[in-house]
């Protein structure tokens, strides 16, 4: 049974004004039916990729989980962005996640005649 990962910030269809949002992926293991137990993540086969850039190295993971904040020097253009991951589980099973977020950074304008 593969493993599952989500992607869980920013969510799919967020529409964020930070052009250097948090990322979280959360992914974990469970056994196959009549298995007694699951054989665990392999979080050293984590890959993440934001629009199609491997970004993997701003992640820190852990058993569960791996986090990054998107560093200033790369601060994300407004428009639409994907992340997307994949991890395997110690019995070589991939599975993959990806969210489609939009970054608008412009204040929106009001014009009162």
């Amino acid at each position: 049974m593969p493993p599952q990962i989500t992607v869980a910030e920013p969510a799919a269809g967020l529409s964020t004004h930070d052009s250097t949002p948090p990322l979280r992926v959360r992914y974990g293991d469970l056994p196959a039916p009549g298995e007694p137990a699951a054989s665990g993540i392999d979080a050293s086969t984590l890959r993440v990729w934001l629009d199609e850039v491997e970004r993997t190295s701003l992640f820190a993971a852990g058993s569960d989980e791996a986090v990054a904040e998107v560093p200033a020097v790369l601060a994300l253009p407004d428009g639409p962005h994907r992340l997307r991951a994949t991890v395997r589980d110690r019995a070589g099973h991939m599975s993959e996640a990806v969210a489609r977020f939009e970054v608008d950074t412009v204040a929106p304008t009001v014009s009162v005649e």
